[in-house]
């Protein structure tokens, strides 16, 4: 009890020195100040399991939580008001008996490390979030199902990492990037789908996840950290036909299979022109060439032979016919 009051103590005595014209009040077992007309409440007085943060407090609407306001707290449950809008870093950093908590539709941003290290097992993250803090759910080691906001386009660095139990998500539609260590050692992570859209994973990003087994990787993915997928040993991608995702397995031993495939993109580029005949051609002819098999049987009766090559060629000729 003594080393909570010292470490209620000196978190406020932070916070005056960060807001040194901001008068400290206390309601209901919070701490708070007034900023701009706004309250910010800066820490929890209390000793229960279960708190609720109201939607005023003197006076004033209660618009944000402040850095590290209810850090290593023993609470359970906590309700917070409708109109909040921003959870500060640390502010709920360490709270392991922490289970589940309500995110109001009115919150736009969560900082750094907010929820580091708590004991949730599930959250629903608001349709209008923007913001979503690098290490801002990192280490909720029993946390296992998360549902992100369709708008959101970043998942910053190591926000997921040490999600042990993590088994169920879903990335949002609009994600570009996904950052450095972001579900780092989510061990129950078993597949994953990835965004059409999704541009750059960053470095680490999907280390140790032991038990990885699928990766979807759409043609919009420009590029993937070397290490991104470091000790993930049973992970197996699946791409489209000529795509980074592809060259980076090649590249790097990953097992991959094709989707999206062509008939007669007997080359895997993608496309279907003059280059495949002469692959085909090639192929048939006996040379030893490279192709995609699953695209060299054109006129679908089960073997590779020189009707195929005919058909291919009628194809890219313009004539009509139907390539199986």
């Amino acid at each position: 009890m003594k080393a909570k009051l010292l470490f209620c103590l000196a978190c406020v005595l932070t916070l005056w020195a960060c807001a040194p014209a901001a008068r400290m009040e206390a309601e209901n077992d919070l701490l708070y100040y007034i900023a701009e007309g706004q309250a910010v409440v800066a820490g929890y007085l209390g000793s229960g399991c279960a708190a609720e943060i109201p939607p005023s407090l003197g006076g004033a609407p209660v618009m944000k939580i402040a850095s590290q306001a209810f850090q290593n707290t023993d609470l359970q449950r906590l309700g917070l008001p409708a109109g909040l809008a921003r959870i500060g870093s640390w502010a709920f950093g360490y709270c392991q008996r922490l289970e589940g908590i309500d995110l109001p539709a009115s919150l736009t941003g969560i900082g750094y490390g907010a929820f580091y290290a708590c004991g949730l097992t599930a959250a629903t993250l608001p349709a209008g979030l923007a913001e979503l803090g690098d290490w801002a759910f990192a280490h909720c080691e029993h946390l296992r199902q998360i549902s992100l906001p369709a708008g959101l386009t970043r998942i910053g660095d190591s926000v997921f990492c040490g999600c042990a139990a993590l088994s169920g998500i879903t990335l949002p539609a609009n994600l570009r990037s996904i950052g450095d260590h972001a579900f780092g050692g989510c061990l129950s992570l078993t597949a994953i789908e990835l965004p059409r859209g999704l541009r750059s994973i960053g470095s680490f990003a999907f280390q140790g996840c032991a038990g990885l087994k699928t990766v979807a990787v759409p043609a919009s993915v420009a590029f993937i950290d070397e290490d991104a997928f470091l000790d993930c040993e049973n992970v197996s991608f699946m791409v489209e036909p000529g795509s980074y995702a592809m060259r980076f397995a090649q590249k790097n031993g990953i097992p991959y299979q094709l989707t999206g495939l062509r008939p007669g993109d007997v080359s895997g580029d993608g496309q279907v022109d003059i280059q495949d005949v002469i692959r085909l051609l090639k192929l048939v002819s006996g040379w030893d060439v490279q192709v995609l098999a699953a695209g060299c049987d054109v006129t679908g009766d089960g073997s590779i032979n020189m009707m195929d090559v005919i058909r291919l060629l009628k194809y890219v000729s313009g004539w009509d016919v139907r390539l199986e």
